[in-house]
């Protein structure tokens, strides 16, 4: 959420002063900084150390009761995505289309990014107290009145604003509690392969 926010701050300066190619290089360069941060500085966790590392299939996890789970996290995971991306994408042109100002869409599309990046701390903290999956039935529920909401508030610049950030909270919200409710789902042997699929088949969605 923060990157969506900065790149819509950034990207016309990157335009004026370089060309449209500059947003490409900054967006190659902008995460393979912290990938390679993260590689060389967070240790594997101690589950995984102690675990046996035994090959692990795709069968594993639909195995037993985990079939319906996986089938639904994709499910999940493929809705939240094309939602998030539809927005983040399209929000400025779906509010011009409600005859807001160009200025007031792409302000409202920052909000709602901010919106997104503001939820990340207390979802997490609420999802180790409450349980993800009571945490993703609320921010779902939000999401879905927000989002529906902004067609009707944009009569104001401050009801607009504040159903952008709710949309954000709900939306982006729900997308990173859905990436911790992946990481427990799983057991440890299998846990990188559920991580791996489940956001790989999210990008369909998108």
């Amino acid at each position: 959420p923060l990157g969506s926010a900065l790149a819509s701050l950034l990207a016309p300066v990157l335009i004026a002063t370089w060309s449209w190619r500059a947003v490409f290089t900054a967006g190659a360069i902008a995460p393979a900084t912290p990938l390679a941060l993260a590689y060389a500085l967070l240790p594997e966790s101690q589950q995984w150390l102690t675990a046996k590392r035994e090959p692990a299939t795709l069968s594993a996890l639909f195995a037993g009761e985990r079939a319906i789970a996986t089938a639904l996290l994709w499910l999940a995971f493929l809705a939240n995505q094309f939602v998030l991306l539809l927005l983040g994408s399209w929000l400025p042109t779906l509010l011009t289309g409600v005859d807001l100002s160009r200025d007031r869409a792409l302000y409202a599309t920052t909000v709602y990014s901010i919106g997104g990046m503001l939820s990340g701390p207390l979802l997490g903290w609420l999802s180790d107290r409450y349980r993800p999956q009571r945490v993703l039935l609320a921010t779902y529920t939000l999401a879905a009145f927000a989002v529906a909401g902004l067609s009707v508030a944009a009569s104001t610049t401050v009801t607009l604003f504040a159903v952008a950030l709710l949309a954000g909270a709900g939306v982006s919200g729900s997308q990173i509690v859905l990436n911790a409710f992946a990481a427990i789902l799983y057991p440890t042997p299998i846990r990188g392969r559920g991580l791996g699929w489940a956001p790989a088949l999210g990008r369909i969605g998108a």
